[in-house]
């Protein structure tokens, strides 16, 4: 039935999981009732010539057009004639990567971008560009002169659109739906759950996982957004958007490797390699972010070193979870579907960017990448997988805290057994601090058994113990020896101290048999100090306690008694010294 459960768990969270992603894709669709086709961009595709690497092609198609990726220092220009019919404000849109772009109209420079960085061999950066025509542009020859800044800065031209400002901007948003919904989404849940952490880190176990999940969700919403260029909705300083996305990109390894050293902190060879990862991907970051703040090396030019670190944890990552999936909890196999789901969409645009590059035609430069969909169902079963781990703890902590008390709780009186006594008693030989002893045995219960019954008997055990309980549990340990027999352990305590919380039991008792008229709990008692014995040995204490417990037992039987009437002609705090 347990077994069953859990299945059923299990299957609802993934379930969940991926109802969240189909409204996801449902929402982005459906939020921007924007059609671009509608309005007045044009693609200039076609009847492109192209110098570069000091040969001419002519009448060429962008789209279509094999490009040998450039290298630092390479220059490339583009000329077309523009259309004849013209639209008021015209702008050029095109994205461009670590280039200096000069735009001519008939051979007159009218933009420039990115001279006074490449002059001082900073970073140019890469984004698109917004290129407002002069009036009277149509029919004139545009020309665009990129000097490529970085090496292997791009592979193909990017689609290069014609059209009014406000109406770029719009397509741009539309083609980017997905994009702006998933870089918001993963920034905003990272930054709630990062605050909600920050709380919990100090007093929910495994809050500092949610920590890493939070900062690794915001990293990767982050690198969403600037390496998709959404962030030029809100910064147009394409050299620092360009330093945000690679700064995000180069520290994602690192807190996937902390991640998991959390996950498998209990496993020590595995706990080893991901030590070895968080290392290596510290010094990677530390060396390539000091190196881009002296301007020696320029960010981008170590991407491939950061693919390479990328990929050999996310494949260790699947191998480790993969090779102990049957022993695995259900939290880390949600976390490898998560895996899975990045894995795959990542591939799936991977695929489409080499068959765009060597296979030209095969597919429309609109398509939109699912990587950031991706990215949020990871994030999404990261966070789950969290959760239910949370969960599973906490129902293991409850399980062990029951098992516990079984083991070491007495069953009637809902006080410390025997075994909890003598734990606490053998703990007492590594303490320096001082302690008193308690023992304390009921009067008559053989015979109040044999008289009235067992379940009487046990009437006047658990109400002994409410009264010790509420007297003593404030102080210390209250425990059943067995049968009659009762145990008081109180450390940090005086002699003084200890006499007036008898008072306190004394006072209490009287009250208890007032109050119930058909029990009259009568007990004898002995205490002795740790300072009375010469080592301070706790099996010595309690022995002496409990050789004073049967003086006092003696003297009630010698004179019939009970232990409250024995009281009232005893001075005030009886020493049984």
């Amino acid at each position: 039935m347990a077994q069953k459960l859990r299945i059923l768990k299990f299957a609802l969270a993934l379930c969940t999981s991926i109802l969240i992603m189909i409204i996801f894709v449902i929402f982005c669709e459906n939020i921007f009732p924007y059609h671009y086709e509608d309005h007045d961009i044009q693609l200039l595709d076609k009847g492109w010539s192209l110098d570069y690497r000091n040969q001419s092609y002519q009448d060429i198609t962008l789209s279509n057009f094999k490009l040998d990726p450039p290298d630092d220092g390479d220059e490339m220009v583009l000329s077309t004639r523009l259309p004849v019919e013209g639209v008021s404000d015209a702008t050029v849109s095109f994205l461009v990567y670590h280039s200096v772009v000069t735009a001519y109209l008939d051979g007159q420079q009218f933009y420039s971008y990115g001279k006074e960085e490449a002059a001082k061999n900073e970073l140019v950066g890469s984004g698109y560009q917004y290129i407002l025509l002069p009036a009277d542009y149509y029919g004139k020859e545009l020309t665009i002169q990129l000097d490529i800044t970085e090496k292997d800065a791009f592979s193909d031209f990017t689609p290069i659109l014609l059209g009014q400002g406000t109406n770029l901007y719009g397509n741009f948003i539309h083609s980017n739906r997905f994009v702006i919904f998933a870089s918001v989404f993963l920034v905003v849940i990272g930054l709630v759950f990062l605050a909600i952490s920050s709380f919990m880190i100090y007093f929910v176990k495994h809050s500092v996982r949610l920590t890493y999940i939070s900062i690794f969700s915001i990293l990767i919403g982050i690198w969403t957004g600037c390496n998709y260029k959404i962030i030029q909705l809100l910064s147009d300083n394409l050299p620092l958007n360009t330093l945000i996305e690679y700064i995000a990109l180069y520290l994602m390894p690192l807190f996937i490797a902390l991640l998991f050293y959390t996950i498998r902190s209990n496993q020590k060879r595995e706990k080893i390699i991901y030590l070895c990862f968080i290392g290596v991907d510290l010094v990677f970051a530390v060396t390539v972010f000091t190196l881009q703040f002296l301007n020696l090396v320029h960010i981008p030019r170590v991407l491939t070193i950061c693919h390479v670190i990328v990929l050999a944890e996310v494949l260790y990552c699947l191998y480790s979870i993969i090779r102990n999936l049957k022993n695995e909890k259900r939290s880390e196999k949600l976390l490898l579907v998560g895996l899975l789901f990045l894995s795959v969409f990542v591939m799936g645009d991977l695929i489409v960017y080499n068959l765009q590059k060597y296979n030209p035609g095969q597919f429309k430069s609109g398509y939109v990448s699912i990587t950031p969909v991706g990215a949020v169902a990871f994030v999404i079963f990261l966070l789950i997988s969290y959760l239910i781990e949370i969960y599973d703890s906490n129902n293991e902590q409850k399980e062990k805290e029951y098992f516990m008390k079984l083991a070491y709780c007495d069953y009637l009186t809902q006080t410390g057994n025997r075994a909890k006594c003598n734990e606490v008693l053998s703990e007492l030989r590594h303490e320096k601090t001082s302690y008193g002893i308690i023992n304390l045995d009921l009067n008559g219960l053989k015979t109040v058994n044999d008289t009235r019954g067992h379940n009487y008997g046990d009437l006047l055990i658990s109400g002994l113990a409410n009264v010790l309980k509420r007297c003593f549990e404030p102080y210390g340990m209250v425990g059943r020896m067995g049968g009659d027999e009762f145990i008081i352990i109180l450390k940090n305590i005086t002699k003084e101290n200890l006499e007036e919380y008898l008072r306190q039991f004394q006072h209490y008792l009287n009250v208890e048999n007032e109050n119930n008229l058909e029990t009259n709990i009568s007990v004898s008692y002995g205490y002795a100090m740790d300072s009375e014995v010469f080592d301070r040995d706790p099996l010595k204490v309690y022995n002496l306690a409990d050789a004073r417990m049967y003086q006092m037992k003696e003297i009630f039987h010698k004179a019939g008694q009970g232990w409250q009437r024995e009281q009232k002609n005893e001075s005030d705090g009886l020493d049984c010294n």
